[in-house]
């Protein structure tokens, strides 16, 4: 997924107080009856990104919801929601919201947001320089086992609900939608 735009970066973080809350994560977080205040900003990038600390640690994400990065933010969630259960691999699948959908739209000053949330996903986090010999190892296996995993991936019959205001048209959906078939690192 590629970056927002700085602006809308610039936009939440200037919302974002010296505790590291933001009023529109709180409204964002109602969806999952988030207590307010308990989104921490994280970072902004491809998505908003909010903490919600305590075990297990979850995270709240959120993108402008007219746009074509809501899109391939949809996309993304539902490809983690319809990953293969597979021993090695661990996807961070989306949470449902108290309406059961993985992916709403929520209403926010800011204008509408399509967000999830998701927990932790098991495992360890590394940087490249504790990066070990066995480290490498199992990351390999889990890419080779990703690889193995990936026709069947591509089989899905992913179906999107349309997005208001998309300026998507029909093409450059279905070569998003297979770029990020045949590149994992797009949806996270």
């Amino acid at each position: 997924m590629s970056m927002m735009p700085l602006s809308e970066i610039r936009r939440i973080k200037e919302s974002v107080d010296a505790d590291w809350r933001s009023k529109i994560a709180d409204d964002v977080g109602r969806a999952w009856n988030l207590d307010p205040g308990s989104p921490r900003w994280w970072r902004s990038s491809a998505s908003h990104v909010f903490v919600i600390p305590g075990a297990p640690r979850r995270f709240l994400r959120f993108v402008p919801a007219d746009t074509e990065t809501a899109l391939r933010f949809r996309r993304g969630a539902q490809l983690a929601s319809d990953f293969p259960h597979v021993r090695g691999l661990w996807v961070a699948r989306p949470l449902p919201s108290k309406s059961g959908d993985c992916v709403p739209t929520v209403t926010t000053s800011f204008g509408p947001m399509s967000a999830m949330l998701v927990e932790e996903a098991p495992g360890i986090t590394l940087d490249a320089p504790s990066l070990t010999p066995q480290h490498a190892r199992e990351w390999g296996q889990a890419l080779a086992l990703f690889t193995q995993l990936l026709p069947a991936l591509m089989a899905l019959n992913l179906t999107f609900p349309p997005i208001a205001e998309s300026r998507l048209n029909r093409s450059h959906s279905f070569i998003s939608c297979s770029l990020l078939l045949q590149d994992p690192r797009t949806h996270t």
